[in-house]
């Protein structure tokens, strides 16, 4: 069978038999996370390839440095963590400008001093198409971090941030822009390292994702990891007005940019209805909005306007496997 044919998450699922003996999480969640005494530590890993992920054109080196580091904090955000260093992949070919490389780091150098997190080291390699590929090691107190599937019936879905402001700015890059707020939202992602960390001590979040590959596309995984459905209301979707003007001048749907588009790297969890006043108010304390979108169901995936279902789009997000080139 063919990787187009089995997609991203047929591919994981075949991936599960080779995980390794003795983790408290591994495949299928943003971080795997072992045991180290009293506390749990945290591993994640995230590439990026030029020609998939960016292009060097579309793409200053400081931000594609900031950019690989920032979305390494994101699932280290999700699961409640703290980070504490990382390790870097380097793949070039020998033409690279040495500015472009120095660039890079230190994007990552600047972004890495103000979380507190360091690199530790890695590798360099020869190769005809730039490659990066960062890991980095985060802590929790044991048994704080938020999983993916701790998601329950009649919890509510709460997101943070906006929606579609990163996939609209990469469709600005194509189109000559070379600056602006929603631009800069898709080179300089935001980091709720502190939202995510809050959630976890107090207890407030049940299951939690970051969202990297499109809003429908992240909540379906939460939803399938935790064994249940979300109903969603269209008009609770956090959109900024600026951005649905931006979409409109530029032929675009807004909800499907902000379902479908990918790369916001808010975050995305589940909360008991006792607790989403303190949810609320935490998001006042951090000055971070904070969205009730829905609630979980017992099975299925549901998009209500008004309270009438809509259809979902066949496209939830982006699939690796099945991918359109968002750079073409």
């Amino acid at each position: 069978m063919k990787l187009k044919e089995l997609g991203e998450l047929g591919l994981i699922q075949r991936l599960y038999e080779f995980q390794g003996k003795g983790l408290k999480a591994g495949i299928g969640e943003d971080c795997a996370v072992f045991s180290m005494g009293e506390l749990d530590l945290l591993v994640t890993t995230d590439l990026m390839v030029e020609g998939v992920h960016f292009l060097k054109e579309l793409t200053p080196p400081e931000a594609l440095g900031y950019k690989l580091l920032a979305v390494n904090l994101s699932d280290l955000a999700s699961c409640g963590a703290l980070p504490l260093f990382y390790v870097i992949g380097l793949v070039s070919n020998t033409e690279e400008d040495w500015e472009y490389i120095e660039g890079v780091y230190r994007g990552l150098y600047k972004l890495s001093n103000l979380y507190g997190v360091g690199l530790a080291g890695g590798d360099l390699s020869r190769g005809e198409r730039m490659m990066l590929s960062l890991t980095i090691i985060g802590k929790a107190e044991k048994d704080t971090w938020i999983p993916r599937s701790g998601a329950k019936v009649g919890q509510r879905v709460f997101v943070s941030g906006t929606l579609g402001g990163s996939a609209l700015g990469l469709m600005e890059l194509k189109n000559g822009l070379k600056e602006g707020p929603f631009v800069k939202r898709h080179l300089y992602p935001p980091i709720r390292l502190e939202l995510g960390q809050c959630l976890a001590k107090r207890k407030l979040a049940s299951a939690m994702i970051d969202l990297s590959d499109g809003f429908l596309q992240d909540l379906e995984r939460l939803v399938a990891a935790s064994g249940v459905g979300a109903e969603i209301e269209l008009q609770a979707l956090p959109l900024e007005e600026g951005f649905i003007r931006r979409c409109e001048q530029m032929g675009l749907d807004p909800l499907k940019v902000a379902l479908s588009g990918g790369e916001d790297y808010e975050l995305l969890f589940t909360v008991e209805e006792e607790k989403k006043e303190e949810v609320f108010r935490l998001g006042e304390e951090l000055k971070i909005k904070l969205s009730e979108v829905g609630r979980i169901i017992p099975q299925g995936l549901r998009i209500l306007q008004n309270g009438r279902p809509l259809e979902i789009p066949q496209k939830l997000g982006y699939d690796h496997f099945r991918w359109e080139n968002p750079f073409t």
